[in-house]
């Protein structure tokens, strides 16, 4: 926009008479008609200059035509910042029909073209419902409805990958290499297919497909094998995919089948605010009511800086982080458990906040989780408004997770070994371990359970006769930090030969702590649109502010029409200070931003001074 500030540099003896011609000589001691004002450089009379203000400061002066953006997004609130992603996971979508017809010939657009019912996420690159309806997705059904996928995957090698597709019913997939055009990776209809990829340009590319299912069984699976390591066709580690999310309201809600954030079942994207019960199967999750944990991720958006306290209830524990920091901690088998948080200062920008709550208890009451703001600057007495989260989920506070369950005979008077391997993202630094298991044996008394861990010595999780009676048994315990590492034994045995055998139904390994890739690209850019200024005699001050961080470099460029600047250099410019460019009719501003990766720089506005003179 083009603010006037000031009227005039001259002061003037009456309103400007356009019946005064212009142009005409100063005169010798520098004097000009009334209403006019000597150029200095060409010393001929003109109009009066004005001084005015070129000010971006809002979405729609950020999105004005011919503005680009790379890696960065606008958002509504007016300003600036990287664009976010869930890292991780990819997105998943659902229709409540089957879109796809015949995987060969299926299109993004026909297999996209339905309402959609549901979102969610799912960690990698593998998907299976079994004949359950698709998790978290809003589905009744698991029969006759298609799931879309979306995301990006990292391609960090140059040559042929190979890839697998296993669709059950069918499916497909198709990629575009960075700043290409999509084209189709590979179809599957429930055989298995592998294809080979030529990757000439490394970095993120960008995938999209779908499958569906019409009766019995649904998956969707694709494996890679990169020309830069041997080993075949393996899994897609989660820190070589991630879905942007900027579209997006509302947390990353991960739901785990057993207390303790053990037997990871599934996600969704939870649209409401924290304040909620979670009955059977909730959110479309099969977890139960007897037993489970759900994980609430998000940023939220804080737009009036102040001391944010929050006060949380659930029925059985709960716990909570804010930027990293743990600000409350009851989380144990206490029914109905209430704590307020440590009061925590928030800048406005962006902030990490995650949730646990854990139910174990034997009974058939509903769960329930409710955080609240009890003191602050804004939203007092209420949970945070949903339009004010993301489903960004910060490094500081992430989960790996590995477990078995397909049951498992326990041999009569032997043991049996189950391994279990983590997936580490990249820099994990453990912060809490749990591992837990179920047995189910006619004499409880006679089974041991030890757990070998990838470093220290074992542990006793059970004693041959630390239990009485018969039937099924679960439990959980915190394993020391120290012996963390990717693989874990369960040794599980039956101390007695007696023809009665019992089985070992589940054991799992959940690990807390912080790493993985950042959710935000270290580099991202704006450049705005080019701005007609009028007839400009000169510049002033540069000026911009940041809605959170501090690392930004601005350049401008000047031209003498608009088609022009494509081909001028840019220039720094200093804050405070005048660009040092040509003072010419068109401009232009681009702004850099530079992060870690964790804290969203976010430029809020920009702001240049000039005289000018009428035209």
């Amino acid at each position: 926009m083009r603010v006037r500030v000031a009227a005039t540099l001259l002061a003037l003896a009456g309103c400007y008479d356009p019946a005064v011609k212009l142009g005409v000589p100063c005169s010798d001691d520098g004097t000009c008609p009334a209403g006019q004002e000597c150029d200095q450089l060409t010393n001929i009379c003109m109009a009066p200059t004005e001084v005015l203000t070129w000010r971006e400061d809002s979405a729609a002066d950020f999105m004005q035509t011919g503005a680009t953006l790379t890696s960065a997004i606008v958002e509504s609130g007016g300003f600036v910042s990287p664009r976010p992603y869930a890292t991780g996971r990819i997105r998943l979508s659902a229709i409540a029909s089957d879109t796809i017809g015949t995987a060969a010939t299926a299109t993004w657009a026909t297999a996209s073209n339905g309402p959609i019912t549901g979102r969610s996420f799912t960690n990698g690159l593998n998907v299976d419902y079994a004949s359950d309806p698709p998790y978290g997705l809003g589905l009744a059904s698991g029969d006759n409805v298609t799931v879309l996928v979306e995301g990006e995957i990292n391609l960090d090698a140059t040559g042929v990958w190979r890839f697998n597709l296993d669709a059950n019913d069918k499916g497909f997939v198709e990629i575009a290499a960075p700043n290409g055009q999509f084209t189709r990776l590979v179809d599957d209809t429930n055989t298995g297919t592998t294809v080979n990829y030529t990757v000439t340009t490394t970095g993120w590319h960008t995938i999209r497909g779908a499958f569906s299912d019409v009766m019995q069984l649904m998956a969707f699976n694709l494996t890679a094998d990169s020309p830069a390591m041997a080993g075949g066709l393996l899994p897609v580690e989660v820190d070589r995919v991630r879905a942007p999310v900027e579209d997006l309201q509302g947390y990353v809600t991960d739901a785990f089948d057993e207390g303790g954030m053990l037997d990871y079942l599934g996600t969704t994207l939870d649209t409401q605010p924290l304040m909620r019960s979670l009955p059977t199967d909730a959110y479309g999750i099969p977890v139960g009511i007897i037993g489970f944990a759900f994980r609430w991720s998000a940023q939220v958006l804080i737009e009036t800086e102040g001391d944010y306290g929050f006060a949380l209830s659930s029925f059985q524990g709960h716990r909570m982080w804010v930027d990293g920091v743990q600000v409350a901690n009851t989380f144990s088998t206490l029914a109905m458990a209430s704590s307020m948080s440590t009061v925590v200062r928030l800048e406005p920008g962006w902030h990490d906040i995650v949730v646990d709550v854990s139910k174990e208890d034997a009974n058939n009451m509903p769960g329930s989780v409710s955080v609240t703001v009890a003191s602050g600057p804004a939203w007092v007495g209420q949970p945070i408004p949903i339009a004010n989260v993301r489903p960004v989920v910060g490094r500081s506070q992430r989960w790996t997770e590995a477990a078995g369950n397909t049951a498992a005979t326990i041999t009569d008077g032997m043991t049996i070994t189950r391994n279990l391997t983590l997936q580490i993202p990249v820099g994990f630094v453990p912060t809490a371990i749990e591992a837990g298991y179920q047995i189910d044996h006619p004499i409880q008394a006679q089974v041991s359970v030890v757990l070998d861990p990838p470093v220290g010595t074992n542990v006793t999780m059970l004693a041959a006769g630390g239990l009485s009676g018969a039937g099924a048994h679960n439990d959980h315990q915190s394993i020391s930090v120290t012996d963390f590492g990717a693989t874990w034994q369960f040794i599980v045995g039956d101390d007695t030969v007696d023809a009665m055998t019992g089985q070992l139904e589940y054991h799992g390994i959940t690990a807390l702590g912080s790493g993985g890739v950042a959710p935000f690209p270290t580099q991202s850019r704006f450049e705005s649109a080019v701005h007609e200024l009028g007839n400009v005699v000169g510049f002033g001050p540069a000026t911009w502010t940041l809605r959170q961080g501090t690392t930004v470099t601005v350049e401008m460029r000047s031209c003498d029409d608009a088609a022009a600047c494509a081909s001028e250099s840019w220039t720094p410019v200093t804050a405070g200070a005048v660009p040092p460019i040509p003072a010419r009719r068109f401009a232009q501003y681009a702004v850099t931003i530079a992060t870690n990766g964790d804290v969203p720089t976010a430029f809020d506005s920009f702001e240049l001074t000039y005289s000018a003179r009428p035209e």
